[in-house]
């Protein structure tokens, strides 16, 4: 259910009226519309107390004040209470009315998402009054965002305190508290909490957060040391090339099994490419984000090449967008390295300027090498994605997109057949000479697996009236 703050005693009366054993999920996102009080929400919270079944409440930009937040925490004070999904985004919560929030949920068991993100007027009280559930044993809770806060380092140190006794968060969301002005005492006091032996964290935003060289340093002793951590945003902040350098040549031995690490928006240059390229995450990574670092040219792009021309490279996403230096040259380094590629399912490159036809051309010839059958077959039949970013599509070969389509709607084995079928042997007429030298054993083989469809059959029938002397027995005999 989705409502909307027009008529809030309307809503309420229909949450009192209304089967109490069906309702699951509110969602009462209002946008902060002058027509929300205090008053509303009270009411609203109020009238879902008999609503034994609810899942999911959703109170974003919602305006809920004290009497509002009393009536939450009266409804979680509730054993019956099912709630597993909080969001309060955009509230202007206060250190007063989280503390109330926090002192019942330390008895609750059921909660396993919560959302606080957007209330920068709670200060490191009100995040130490949250600590007190964050370590209580009776939390469940997986998913914490705390995104576009102000939490500074006593803020930070608080919380991080408590998270090193917590055993089930899987992900934690700090990403936007550029306003908090955390330092390095806050970034090691995160970086203990990384390091504690019971934590379960699998994914870490730290994004728009003005992390700087000497927070990278501390920090990077929890990250390389966490076995479990598989997702890592650090996107925007403030880190040098040297910063980056270190914390990747870290990386080189490390304990980390990343598989997905954004680092879009960052000064990042060619030698903190190579480093990354030669650690250990580089070969546990699916996703990587390299978007907008201008300081990467043409031998850092090359080091991601390389890195794709490997087996083990694990690389299911790779997003190179918004890079000024990615030119015809650098993509034609990339097509001819994913020819091998049998991982890569998406390739961004968006907003790459200085790519021309030439460079698109040079992808296409990768899915699809149409100078003899054997090199079709050994094409790159994996990426099946392309964000170029082009609102028209003229700089595109014409059948860049076609190909991509079929590489996504079949098995590799399937889609090499299919531009057989296509660029070999039904464009301009069927190819008898592809036939024709085939030795006898080889000959039905390659039939039977031409003749899977009625596209198939329609090259065997245009092969039986152009070259019947192929079908002859007495003389393959």
């Amino acid at each position: 259910m989705r409502a909307k703050a027009k008529h809030p005693r309307a809503i309420a009366s229909a949450l009192s009226q209304s089967n109490k054993s069906s309702l699951e999920y509110l969602n009462l996102n209002c946008n902060n519309s002058s027509e929300i009080s205090d008053e509303w929400g009270y009411n609203i919270i109020t009238a879902l107390s008999g609503h034994q079944y609810l899942m999911k409440l959703a109170l974003e930009a919602s305006g809920i004040g004290e009497n509002g937040r009393a009536a939450l925490a009266h409804l979680f004070q509730n054993p019956a209470c099912k709630i597993k999904d909080l969001n309060l985004a955009h509230n202007n919560i206060t250190d007063e009315g989280l503390s109330r929030l926090a002192v019942v949920l330390t008895r609750n068991n059921k909660l396993k998402n919560l959302c606080l993100a957007e209330n920068d007027r709670i200060t490191a009280e009100g995040w130490r009054a949250l600590s007190a559930f964050l370590r209580s044993p009776n939390s469940a809770l997986k998913n914490l965002y705390l995104y576009s806060n102000t939490i500074n380092d006593r803020g930070m140190t608080e919380l991080a305190n408590a998270l090193a006794r917590n055993t089930t968060l899987q992900v934690l969301d700090l990403g936007y508290n550029d306003g908090g002005h955390i330092s390095a005492t806050g970034w090691s006091a995160l970086s203990a909490f990384l390091q504690s032996p019971v934590s379960s964290l699998r994914s870490l935003d730290l994004s728009f957060n003005n992390l700087d060289d000497d927070g990278l340093n501390v920090l990077s002793n929890g990250i390389v040391s966490h076995g479990s951590l598989k997702t890592l945003n650090l996107r925007d902040n403030v880190i040098s090339s040297a910063g980056w350098r270190h914390f990747f040549n870290l990386l080189r031995n490390s304990s980390s099994a990343l598989e997905k690490l954004e680092l879009g928006w960052n000064n990042i240059d060619d030698e903190g490419v190579a480093a990354l390229v030669d650690s250990s995450i580089a070969f546990t990574l699916k996703q990587l984000d390299l978007s907008s670092n201008q300081f990467i040219a043409a031998q850092g792009w090359r080091s991601i090449s390389n890195l794709l021309r490997r087996p083990d490279c694990m690389l299911k996403e790779l997003n190179l967008s918004e890079n000024d230096n990615i030119n015809d040259e650098v993509v034609e380094s990339l097509a001819s390295a994913l020819v091998g590629n049998r991982r890569l399912i998406m390739l961004k490159l968006h907003e790459n300027d200085a790519i021309t036809t030439r460079g698109w051309t040079a992808l296409s010839n990768t899915l699809c090498d149409k100078s003899s059958i054997d090199v079709t077959y050994s094409s790159n039949h994996t990426l099946q994605k392309l964000d170029h970013g082009l609102g028209d599509i003229d700089h595109l070969p014409n059948d860049l997109v076609s190909l991509l389509d079929m590489n996504k709607n079949n098995t590799e084995a399937e889609t090499a057949r299919q531009k057989i079928l296509e660029y070999h042997l039904l464009r301009d007429g069927v190819n008898v000479e592809a036939f024709v030298d085939m030795e006898v054993k080889v000959l039905p083989l390659a039939m039977a697996w031409i003749g899977r469809d009625r596209t198939g059959f329609q090259v065997l029938f245009r092969l039986l009236q152009n070259a019947p002397s192929i079908f002859d027995s007495n003389k393959n005999a």
